[in-house]
Formats: structure tokens, C-alpha cells, sequence
């Protein structure tokens, strides 16, 4: 371990000293007009003969400071203002300051039209202008992120910027939402919306302005109408297909300089929306109850197109949001919602499990539904001082879920496997912190208390066997941390000292006839570390060094008094070294480097020595032994953007290599999938690459774009008392375009998926799998009330056997707008196809899905945004 540390470090000291230090130079100045003000906004470029190779505004003073890189002898100076002369000037490489009078114009304008640009930046901002970049059927302000070039919008609704995301989101400057800005994604009209910002080296809080800081951040700023008054949408869909649907929406938002609010209401049956407009992308370290981990979910296979083409929902959605300025820097934020689905569909599966005896083939049909009520609380207090800092975070959330699955198989006939599941979980954080001269400190503590009083799976077939499978369990954390950091003008020493001590208690019961079987677990974790570092910063921020290391000692104490009792008692010392390098070779482009070693525990589930009893074909059960992981991490990024050609890149590759003391097993047979571990060394790696491109060609109005990426990793597992290693590839790539050819009555969007599997076991079967996704979408506006619309959706998957399969989902719809009124007429999957097939690998077994989908459906909207 200690020779592959070496290598980490060496390899990106390596790296880091092969990157070109090329000097840059650092031009400052004042531009004010002939009475000798300010001339705020006023644009600097410099030029190397006809190109520019930077730029920058000036701000509230007049003043500028652009940095520069050229290896020309001179460069010419650009100032220039709408409302003063141009003034320009051939400077010498390497001076310092240059100050600008500009002249009054002489001529008087007659009438001007003044357009603002497209996308501009001043330091750290990049702002877009919205409508430069948005088409009629962009309603929502989630349409309009899709078309901004470097931004990405998944999916789920989660933003990216150069492909990586964003830690903030703000409207007008205020953090109403946090990690929940679907709700005003989702709802937000893009009318309302004059400009995005890309906040970059973002530092929220004021007491580290200082501190160099790599995040991403988004603000949202308005149109006056949006500020001036209370605003809202309302929408209402009536639809006919296999069933009457409908769907009601209305949302009523009021933006003031000191008061925000955002209230919105959902129901209906139409598609999903509840748990994504509760979805929070900013909580990276959410807990999951081990009591949910262990029981799984029944309903837990996702097929790779929109879950609106299979899934019949019943969806309720209440979020209320308010933020309020008490001071000019202190903050009061509630959230507060409810968040209520109710999802069924149906499939058939086939399983093929390789086996030495031959392959063991399972066919399955199911039918699952589920209830879910997600309720959540959060309230936040900031105060955020340049010199003090306290914010005060209290969450509370609970999960109600009540599923069921009817199942059918040529093994145990029918059956019916009903899960209950009860849980609540209460958090709050706490963090303090203030500067005092050179030295800051910092107080910070985290609680959590989580209870699951019921969690119950009750299964029965047709031949008359009964199983049920009971968990409960609650869990219990307190963190402290205190902290202090010593700053010079570039240099800053980090001295944080983390105490963590949990409880945790995990009860399951599993009664199968005459046969029973319990866990009666409960554990305790003591953590203590200490984690200094260093951090490096050059004094124009052209790069940033920082390593650290987490040292100290944990204690676990972990016991199963079931059938088939276990202890696991340890204490240890740790070592986890972090190495992180940024380096800006210019303006334009930055270069990422960081590695790290961590060393990670199990949990409370590895002593479930008894079975526990998942669903009617699944069971699991530990040796009684913590897993204990070693994982060796590096990776390095490299980013390229040219904001005023709207042209912007980035580029990557990860490598992890993990270390385990368990392997996973499994023992198949065609009545029951026993999964444990077992005590073996198991090492795994995994090397990753990706790439992606956006360039927005404004003269035609149209943005391209190209994502691709591809994965290696080798693992092991055993099957049937039988070793397997396997080595998994994955190659993807993504290309978009989004063009308006005619400059406005057509928009054209094409989109292609491809990914392709390849898996090679090592006793030499190697298996690929191929799937490509067409996403067309064509709207034309034939008069200014009027938008015409067709979709398609065009899937292609390489079966195991046979030809590969297309679906083609066809979609048609009418559009017609009156002032805030908006009438739409919807033909959904037109060619009415009813069935989806796929086929994936997981490990070095094949899994085989049919997925039966809505059939052709009529819908009829009435929105109306005021």
C-alpha cells in the first residue's frame, strides 16, 4: 500500500509539473469620461493583431483588471462604451496600468435600439441572456436551461455547468430552494426570466471570501414584472386513453428584494411529478435507513426509456417556500411539502445465471404497485457576516410505503408479495464560524436521530405458503467538529478535529412456516480524527495546491444476540492522505488534478447471520464480519471555454481501485437467490474517461453538442461455489443538436444515445450488448398563436437471441396561445405500441425485460400564466 501511495503522489507531482507555466500578464487601470467620472460597464479588450485574447468590464469605479497571455511583443488595447467614443491604443507586453478618459460622442443619436449580448462575463460570471437562447415551446425554465451551451439539465432536473454540479441555486440572489430547485425549474415560466448567471469559483459564505473556492453556482435573475407583483401559473389536462387521466397544477410566486415565496399545488394521473419536485441534488451524504437497505424495494427494475410511456401514476405534490431577510446579510428560510405517489405497471423478466451444470433460466411476470407519502420540513436560519457566519439547518422528513406485487412463475405458480414501510428522520446542523486577524475558528456540529418502527413483506402463494419478513431499527449520530485556520496572503493551515460517536439498533424477524429465524443486532461507533491541511493559493489564482491528510482512531463495537449470534468488536487507527491541484493556464482553459486514499467500514447489515427474506426469490445473510475497504482514487479534469464564441469544453479520467476483505456471492437456484459473502480478498478496478463539447452557432441559431465517455473496470464475485472474474466495458456517447434553420418558425431537435456493453468473463464467454436511442423533436410555428409539434421516439436493443428489436413511440400536438392563455391539443404514441424489450448485464449474469406500455392517449391543456 504504501509503494501505491508513493506512485499517487509522484504520478500527480508529475502531471502537475508537466503543465505549461506559461507567464500571464495582468493589465489594470480606470476609465472614466471627461468630467473625470466613473464609467462603469465600459468593455476592455485586448487584441493580438485582430483577435481577442481577453476582455473584462469595468465595475462601479471605473476601474479593470484583465489578465493576459501572449507571445507577441505588443498587444492593442480596446475601450469602448455605447455612450463615449472608442478609444484605442498599442501597449507594450508587460505593462501594468493603463488609464482611459473617454470622449463624449459628438453626434447626436436619433433613435437607437440597443441589444444587449447574447452572453457576457465579468470575473467569475457568466451571464446569459435567456431569450436569445429560448424557442416558443421552451414554456418552462428547465426548457430554456437545455439550451443554454454548458449547461446540462439531466433527467431528474439536476444542473450541471462544463459536467460539473451546480452547489448552489439562487433567484435574485436569494438561496430560497437549496437543493430542491426543481420546484422552480419545474414551475418557473421562462418568460419571468431576463438572464441565467454561471456563478464559477463560487464561495457563499463571506467569512472565507478569501479561500479559493472550486464550485459552481446558479442565479436566477427576473423580469421587472416578475418583482413588481404576485405572479402564478396555472395549468388543467383532461386525457383519454386506456382510462379517463387528468392533471391540475397551479403555482403563485412573489420575488421582492426582502421577501420570497413559492407556493405550488399538483395532482393528477397524467405522468409523475411528486417525487421529483421533492428531489434535493444537494444531499450527497442522505442517509439511508439500513432497515430500508435490507429489505430492498418490490418494484425496483427501471427500464431505460421515460418512465411516462409504462408507468400509470396517481401523483400529489403541496410545496410552500419562503425566504425572508431579517438583516441585510441574515436570512430566515422555511420549506415546507408533502409529496405523494402512486405508481403500477407490468413486466415479464427472464434471468439467465451461468452455471456449471448448464444455465439456470428463470421466467418471471409481475405486476407492481406502489403508495408512497414523502413528507419534509426544513428550516434554516443564516446569518452571513464578513466577519461571523451561523447558520442553523433543522430538517425533519418521514417515508410511508405500502407495495404490493403479484407474481407469476414457472417455479411457485402465483403469488402475492405485499411490503409495508414506516420511517422518519429527523437531522440538524449547526455550523459557527468567525475571524479574529489571521486566525479563523469554527464550531459545527450534525445530529440525527432515524426510526424505522415497522418494516413488514408479507408473501403467500396459490399452494398455501405463507412468509413474512419483519425489520425494525433506529439509528442514532452526533458529530462535533472544531476547527481552526491560520491565513497569510497565500498560504492557509486547516486544523480540523472531528469527534463522531452512533448507535444503532436493527431488529428482523423472518416467519416461514414452522420455521423462524432473527437478528437482534445493536452497535456503536466511536470516530476521533483530525485532519490537517495545507492549502497553497498563487496570488492571481492561476493555481491552487492543497494536501491534507485524515488521521486518528475509531472504535466499533457491533452485536447480533439473534438465532445465529456474532460480535464484531475493533479499534484502529487511520491514515487517509488527499492531494488536490488547479491550475488556470489561462482565462480560457483549467486543469483539475486530485487524488486521495480512504479507508471504509461496513455497516450493521454484514452480521445479519440469520436470513432475511427480500421477496418470495431473494434472501441475503452476513458471515458475521465487517467488510473493511481500501480505495485508491485519482482523478484530472481539464476545462475550455470561449464565452463570446459561445464554444465551451471539457474533458476527464478517474481511476479507483478498491480493496475488500469480503467478496459477494450468490447461490441460484430455480426456486430461491441466496445472497451472502464470503471471507476472501476481492479487489476491484475501475478507469474511466468522458468528454463533451458544446458550441452554439448563433448566425444560424443553432447549438451542437457531443457527450461521450467510456468504462473499464475488472471484478470478481462467486456463483454456485464457482470463482468468477469478469472484466465490464461500457462506451457511450451522446450527440445534440438544437437548430432553428428558417430563424424562427421551425426548431429542430435530434438527439442520439448509443451504449454499448461489452463483458468478458474469464473462462473466455465474452457477451455484448448494443442499445441506440433516437430523441426527434420538430416544432413549427406556422403564424404567432399557432406551434405545431411531433415527437419520436426511436429505441433499438441487440437482444441475446435473434435480431435487435426497434420501438418507435410516435407523438403529435397543436398548440395555440392567446396572450397568457395557452390551449394545447396532445396525441400520444400515435402507432399505439404497447409493448418495450431490453436486455442488460449485471455481473456475469443476463437479465431479459418485456415491459407492457400506454397505449395511444388524447390530451386536452389549458394553461394560463399571469
Amino acid at each position: 500500500m504504501k509503494r501505491r501511495m508513493k506512485w499517487l503522489f509522484c504520478t500527480v507531482f508529475v502531471l502537475a509539473g508537466a503543465l505549461p507555466l506559461r507567464a500571464g500578464h495582468t493589465l489594470r487601470g480606470t476609465v472614466t469620461n471627461a468630467s473625470g467620472k466613473a464609467v462603469e460597464t465600459a468593455t476592455v479588450q485586448i487584441m493580438d493583431r485582430d483577435k481577442t485574447i481577453a476582455y473584462a468590464f469595468t465595475d462601479a469605479r471605473g476601474d479593470y483588471a484583465v489578465t493576459y497571455e501572449t507571445d507577441a511583443p505588443q498587444i492593442r488595447i480596446v475601450v469602448s462604451h455605447l455612450s463615449y467614443e472608442k478609444h484605442t491604443a498599442l501597449l507594450d507586453v508587460g505593462d501594468k496600468r493603463h488609464d482611459v478618459r473617454l470622449k463624449d460622442k459628438n453626434k447626436a443619436l436619433q433613435e437607437v435600439v440597443v441589444k444587449a449580448p447574447e452572453i457576457y462575463q465579468r470575473g467569475d460570471t457568466l451571464s446569459y441572456r435567456l431569450s436569445a437562447f429560448t424557442g416558443a415551446a421552451d414554456y418552462t425554465l428547465s426548457d430554456a436551461l437545455k439550451k443554454l451551451p454548458g449547461v446540462e439539465v439531466s433527467d431528474k432536473g439536476a444542473i450541471k455547468y462544463l459536467g460539473k454540479d451546480i452547489s448552489d441555486f439562487y433567484i435574485e440572489g436569494l438561496d430560497l430552494l437549496g437543493g430542491k430547485y426543481n420546484v422552480a425549474t419545474q414551475n418557473l415560466p421562462a418568460s419571468y426570466v431576463t438572464s441565467v448567471q454561471v456563478l464559477t469559483n463560487h464561495q457563499p459564505v463571506k467569512v472565507d471570501e478569501a479561500a479559493f473556492s472550486d464550485d459552481v453556482a446558479i442565479n436566477i435573475k427576473l423580469s421587472k414584472h416578475a418583482k413588481l407583483r404576485p405572479v402564478g401559473t396555472y395549468e388543467a389536462t383532461v386525457g383519454r386513453g386506456d382510462k379517463t387521466r387528468y392533471y391540475l397544477a397551479g403555482a403563485g410566486m412573489l420575488f421582492n428584494p426582502n421577501f420570497q415565496l413559492l407556493a405550488a399545488l399538483k395532482l393528477g394521473d397524467t405522468k409523475e411529478f411528486a417525487e421529483q419536485e421533492s428531489m434535493d441534488h444537494f444531499a450527497d451524504d442522505a442517509y439511508t435507513p439500513t432497515t430500508r437497505a435490507v429489505l430492498g424495494e418490490l418494484t425496483a427494475s427501471h427500464p431505460p426509456i421515460k418512465r411516462e410511456r409504462y408507468i400509470s401514476p396517481q401523483d400529489h405534490a403541496l410545496s410552500l417556500n419562503l425566504i425572508r431577510k431579517l438583516k441585510p446579510e441574515v436570512t430566515l428560510k422555511t420549506n415546507v411539502g408533502y409529496a405523494h405517489t402512486q405508481t403500477g405497471h407490468s413486466y415479464a423478466s427472464e434471468q439467465v445465471f451461468p452455471n456449471d451444470a448448464g444455465a439456470i433460466t428463470i421466467t418471471q411476470q409481475y405486476a407492481p404497485d406502489a403508495n408512497k407519502h414523502l413528507p419534509f420540513l426544513s428550516m434554516e436560519y443564516k446569518d452571513n457576516g464578513a466577519k461571523r457566519y451561523i447558520v442553523n439547518n433543522l430538517t425533519a422528513n418521514a417515508s410511508i410505503l405500502d407495495a404490493s406485487l403479484p407474481m407469476s412463475d414457472g417455479t411457485w405458480g402465483a403469488s402475492l408479495q405485499r411490503e409495508k414501510y414506516r420511517g422518519g428522520n429527523v437531522e440538524n446542523r449547526l455550523s459557527v464560524r468567525w475571524k479574529s486577524g489571521q486566525l479563523g475558528w469554527g464550531v459545527a456540529s450534525f445530529i440525527r436521530y432515524n426510526r424505522t418502527p415497522e418494516g413488514r413483506i408479507d408473501i403467500s402463494t396459490k399452494d398455501g405458503e405463507h412468509l413474512t419478513q419483519r425489520a425494525t431499527g433506529s439509528h442514532a449520530l452526533v458529530r462535533t467538529t472544531l476547527s481552526a485556520v491560520y491565513e497569510t496572503r497565500t498560504s492557509r493551515l486547516y486544523l480540523p478535529l472531528t469527534v463522531d460517536y452512533g448507535v444503532e439498533q436493527l431488529t428482523t424477524a423472518l416467519q416461514q412456516d414452522t420455521v423462524a429465524a432473527d437478528n437482534l443486532l445493536d452497535g456503536a461507533s466511536l470516530h476521533v480524527h483530525l485532519s490537517p491541511q495545507y492549502e497553497y493559493t498563487h496570488p492571481l489564482r492561476r493555481f491552487i495546491f492543497r494536501c491534507g491528510a485524515t488521521l486518528g482512531g475509531e472504535l466499533l463495537d457491533y452485536t447480533n444476540r439473534g438465532s445465529l449470534p456474532s460480535a464484531y468488536r475493533k479499534s484502529r487507527w487511520t491514515a487517509a492522505p488527499s492531494l488536490y491541484f488547479y491550475y488556470a493556464l489561462s482565462p480560457r482553459s483549467i486543469v483539475r488534478l486530485q487524488g486521495a486514499y480512504t479507508e471504509t467500514d461496513g455497516d450493521l447489515s454484514d452480521l445479519l447471520t440469520a436470513p432475511v427474506r427480500n421477496s418470495l426469490t431473494t434472501e441475503r445473510r452476513g458471515l458475521g464480519l465487517l467488510a473493511r475497504s481500501r480505495t485508491l482514487s485519482a482523478q484530472a479534469n481539464y476545462d475550455f471555454k470561449l464565452p463570446l464564441e459561445m464554444l465551451f469544453c471539457y474533458v476527464g479520467a478517474s481511476y479507483v481501485q478498491q480493496r475488500n476483505t469480503l467478496m459477494p456471492s450468490l447461490a441460484v437456484s430455480p426456486r430461491l437467490i441466496e445472497a451472502t459473502t464470503r471471507q476472501m480478498p476481492h479487489h476491484t478496478r475501475h478507469a474511466s474517461t468522458y468528454f463533451g463539447i458544446t458550441k452554439q452557432f448563433q448566425s444560424i441559431e443553432t447549438k451542437a453538442s457531443f457527450n461521450a465517455g467510456l468504462t473499464h473496470g475488472r471484478h470478481s464475485m462467486i456463483q454456485n461455489e464457482r470463482l468468477y472474474n469478469y472484466r465490464l466495458s461500457t462506451f457511450w456517447l451522446n450527440p445534440t443538436v438544437v437548430a432553428k434553420p428558417f430563424s424562427g418558425p421551425v426548431e429542430l431537435t435530434y438527439s442520439y444515445h448509443l451504449v454499448k456493453t461489452f463483458n468478458r468473463i474469464s473462462s473466455g464467454r465474452t457477451a455484448t450488448h448494443l442499445s441506440q436511442t433516437h430523441d426527434i423533436r420538430l416544432h413549427v410555428q406556422p403564424a404567432p398563436q399557432w406551434l405545431l409539434t411531433a415527437s419520436s421516439d426511436i429505441t433499438t436493443e441487440d437482444q441475446m437471441a435473434g435480431r435487435p428489436v426497434t420501438a418507435t413511440l410516435f407523438d403529435l400536438g397543436a398548440t395555440y396561445r392567446h396572450r397568457a392563455l395557452r390551449l394545447t391539443l396532445d396525441l400520444r404514441n400515435v402507432f399505439n405500441r404497447r409493448h418495450y424489450s431490453y436486455s442488460l448485464f449485471s455481473a456475469v449474469n443476463t437479465y431479459t425485460y418485456s415491459y407492457h406500455l400506454r397505449g395511444r392517449e388524447v390530451w386536452l391543456t389549458a394553461s394560463l400564466t399571469k
